[in-house]
């Protein structure tokens, strides 16, 4: 499906996406601390709730797991969502810099990184895998998964790199065996961002860490891909829930039209109390 078409066809498809009952599901509650929301804001026919307790604003109206598939399906959305970041060619390395440099760095300035090589990492909604190509070039064991089949079939042919085309939520993986899970600009796409960390805590070993990275700004209100618009409260709050400790870190980048926009590292660390401390 061309850039064209999938752009003409998402706009049908958001006039059904978020009406419930048939397409969407009430989101009976905040997401990250089980508070009862309130109507926030209105845009067409998608409503927006908002957590008196945590600050987190969320979609009133989720859409069901076939329309969230519909959604993403489609190679299309990954030009869509790459051109908005002024990535074009999974191939050109200096192109992918000012997206690879800062992600690898915040592992890196985290001290999630440290340790014999090779550790081994997981992507959640690694789209194509270069992330996944510039760790495992790094001498890591990076792997991960990608709901749209078409990008991870892709990312496997171009890049060699391991991908599960499937969600997350379904995908098969080993629990107690990864040294970092990484996911950066996903958890606000997810229906259930909750039961997905909790996977991910599943997969980690004591002592062991996440690291995520979420948009954060009212310019982000009106992006229609976004079912989740954290806060600093809702972040920190959603990863002391699975995490002992937690770390905030404010980023900023700008995209191809030349707009800042801002993100937010969130860092959990469960410590291994068994290991002996300086």
């Amino acid at each position: 499906m061309g850039i064209a078409l999938y752009t003409r066809f998402r706009a049908a498809l958001d006039l059904i996406a978020y009406r419930p009952p048939l397409f969407a599901r009430r989101a009976p509650a905040c997401p990250v601390c089980g508070s009862p929301g309130r109507p926030f804001r209105q845009y067409r026919v998608r409503s927006l709730d908002e957590c008196p307790r945590c600050s987190h604003i969320y979609t009133a109206q989720v859409p069901r797991p076939a329309m969230l598939k519909l959604i993403y399906s489609s190679f299309a959305y990954w030009h869509g969502d790459r051109d908005h970041q002024g990535l074009r060619d999974v191939h050109d390395r200096a192109q992918w810099s000012s997206y690879i440099d800062p992600r690898i760095g915040i592992l890196d300035r985290g001290g999630l990184l440290e340790g014999s090589l090779p550790l081994r990492i997981f992507e959640i909604g690694c789209a194509e895998g270069v992330l996944l190509d510039a760790l495992r070039k790094r001498g890591h064991r990076a792997e991960g998964c990608e709901t749209n089949r078409a990008v991870a079939a892709f990312g496997r042919r171009e890049l060699g790199v391991d991908i599960i085309d499937e969600p997350f939520e379904s995908a098969p993986v080993d629990l107690a065996a990864y040294d970092v899970i990484v996911s950066y600009h996903t958890f606000e796409h997810l229906s259930d961002p909750a039961r997905v960390l909790a996977k991910a805590e599943a997969m980690l070993p004591p002592g062991d860490n996440v690291c995520l990275e979420v948009p954060i700004g009212e310019e982000e209100y009106t992006n229609r891909d976004h079912l989740h618009f954290f806060t600093h409260d809702s972040l920190q709050r959603f990863l002391a829930a699975q995490f002992a400790e937690v770390e905030l870190v404010d980023n900023s980048y700008r995209n191809s039209a030349g707009t800042t926009m801002g993100s937010l590292y969130g860092i959990g660390r469960r410590p291994n109390l068994d290991r002996p401390r300086e």
